[in-house]
């Protein structure tokens, strides 16, 4: 069998195991326990303490999601806005969030993409990249840190959350699937916050 021969069944192989997660039957993760995760957060973080909701303008609701909840942390004159959203474990493009539902991009000035690493599990060897986007706006500009949560896996970027779906997917697995947003003015940093916020979150959304 030549080389060229064994790519093609790779191929072959890879598309058909591609196929078959899709035609799965999908499994039912309950809206009870998503609502139940999201009361469960804490309230109160190092110093900072959650108030209900923020503003629409910096964290825009997604009508996609099945379970949203959004505060607003403050310490002294510093405030952190925070949403969390639960979203069906699919891997098609009909739940996943646009950049419209992550950021306020209409009407921005500028937009851009970068990712935060930074060490959230109190080892300075061990660290996890977040997603950033940084957002110059007519009236604020802003910076959110966004990232998606599945049991235990703290994934940046869309492109390993769809292999992570799609190898859950061929495991007959349906586990939750979060979008966590930390949203801070430009001149703010959230980083001592996260620090104290996400191991209590993971802990709380991994269940």
């Amino acid at each position: 069998m030549g080389l060229l021969d064994r790519h093609l069944i790779v191929l072959i192989v890879l598309v058909a195991l591609a196929g078959a997660a899709v035609a799965l039957p999908r499994g039912i993760d309950g809206a009870d326990a998503g609502s139940a995760a999201l009361d469960e957060l804490p309230l109160m973080v190092n110093g900072w303490t959650a108030s209900a909701s923020a503003p629409e303008d910096v964290l825009p609701h997604d009508p996609r999601a099945r379970d949203s909840a959004s505060w607003t942390y403050s310490q002294g004159n510093r405030e952190i806005f925070v949403s969390i959203a639960r979203y069906r474990p699919r891997r098609d493009s009909d739940w996943r969030p646009s950049i419209n539902q992550i950021a306020p991009a209409r009407g921005a000035a500028s937009l851009k993409h970068d990712l935060l690493t930074m060490g959230l599990n109190g080892s300075p060897t061990q660290t996890t990249p977040l997603s950033v986007v940084s957002i110059r706006g007519p009236q604020r500009n802003l910076s959110i840190v966004y990232w998606y949560q599945v049991k235990e896996k703290t994934i940046a970027e869309e492109l390993p959350l769809r292999l992570a779906l799609l190898v859950n997917a061929l495991r007959f697995r349906s586990p939750q699937v979060w979008l966590v947003r930390i949203a801070t003015s430009a001149d703010d940093q959230p980083q001592d916050f996260l620090r104290g916020f996400y191991p209590q979150l993971v802990k709380t959304l991994s269940r």
